[in-house]
């Protein structure tokens, strides 16, 4: 991040540094209508008096333990239902079908098939129905697009299509694909595959299986978001390169004071948000989130994390309140911070989250 920056939020910004402790987190589930709260996580010291009501929020932990699905009250952060997942699961990723509240959890090991598994739950179940295990292979990610086709990213280098409610795929995309790190869909349903080894973007059209364009990047892509314009930003870790809507000409680039960026995400005016682990980098002893304003993309603002933080995931509720999953620290758990918007401090922190990995916000 720009040093004139810094030095203007640092003051602010680490007020926002300390959040409480409490018993360690376990937990997991999938959608369900207006379930009763069991449960309420650490809320930090930050808390304020209570707001209507802002959707849900999901997210996924654990390694060689159970996978968890917690889903949490917003923007309350309470613990409204838990499921864990079969016994020495190792999960990689989660997805849920925005139309009929399934949840999908990859795993890149599961006991009942060596080579991984996809998990399936369907909304409100407290286990899963099903197991995919046709043409699955070591399962990295995860996505489901609007008509409720499941992809699944699988080593090294391939993508599986399964229609809703099969187990069996349609589809698999080897062409133009080198380890893929991230999928997206645009408002015309194109699958955009982000390819980490060729530092490139190929793009699919529906039902195809041969890319119809491909990006070039020019540095290793980490993640994918699509603007109210459908502009395509493409983050790297020093840079976002940006494509106009079904453009493959770079339009440009912004982010120069990034270092080591894992996740961005856009809010109700179209300001982007990117989680800036610098000190993953060495380069700054704290971890930010930097603002870059709708239209110009100027940096116009940073949040400096609290101490320990280490921020994988973000996302904005119905309120356009902000969420920050941070991964945590070998002697700490993960937290999940929630800001107002326009808010430098933590309003809400749900803490000592153990192995987060990642999270969906969803009304």
């Amino acid at each position: 991040m720009h040093a004139h920056l810094r030095s203007t939020i640092a003051a602010l910004a680490l007020a926002a540094a300390g959040c409480s402790g409490g018993s360690p987190q376990s937990a997991a589930f999938v959608p369900a209508a207006n379930p009763a709260p069991t449960m309420a996580p650490p809320i930090s010291a930050a808390a304020t008096a209570a707001a209507a009501p802002s959707g849900r929020l999901y997210l996924l932990t654990g390694t060689t333990t159970p996978s968890t699905i917690t889903q949490y009250g917003l923007p309350g952060l309470a613990i409204e239902r838990t499921t864990a997942g079969p016994n020495r699961n190792q999960p990689s990723a989660f997805a849920i079908d925005a139309f009929t509240g399934t949840a999908y959890v990859a795993n890149e090991y599961a006991p009942h098939h060596q080579t991984g598994s996809i998990d399936v739950y369907p909304a409100g179940a407290t286990a899963p129905a099903r197991h995919i295990t046709s043409g699955i292979n070591f399962p990295l990610h995860v996505a489901v697009d609007a008509r409720g086709n499941l992809y699944v990213v699988n080593a090294p280098s391939s993508i599986t299509v399964y229609a809703r409610g099969s187990d069996v795929p349609s589809q698999t995309i080897t062409k133009g694909v080198a380890h893929p790190i991230a999928l997206a869909f645009d408002r015309q349903g194109n699958l955009y595959a982000a390819n980490f080894t060729s530092s490139t973007v190929t793009v699919y059209a529906p039902n195809a299986t041969k890319p119809s364009r491909t990006l070039s990047i020019g540095a290793q892509p980490r993640a994918l978001a699509f603007d109210a314009n459908d502009d395509l930003y493409v983050l790297s870790d020093a840079a976002i390169a940006i494509f106009a809507a079904g453009s493959s000409t770079l339009a440009r680039r912004i982010g120069s004071g990034l270092a080591h960026a894992d996740a961005m995400a856009f809010d109700r005016n179209g300001d982007l948000y990117v989680a800036d682990c610098e000190a993953c980098a060495a380069v700054a002893p704290g971890n930010f989130v930097e603002m870059y304003r709708h239209g110009t993309m100027a940096l116009t603002n940073a949040i400096m994390l609290p101490v320990g933080s280490a921020p994988i995931a973000m996302a904005f509720d119905q309120n356009d309140d902000l969420l920050v999953l941070n991964q945590g620290s070998s002697t700490a758990g993960g937290s999940i911070d929630l800001y107002a918007p326009g808010g430098n401090k933590p309003q809400r922190t749900a803490s000592n989250i153990q192995i987060p990995l990642a999270m969906i916000a969803a009304p």
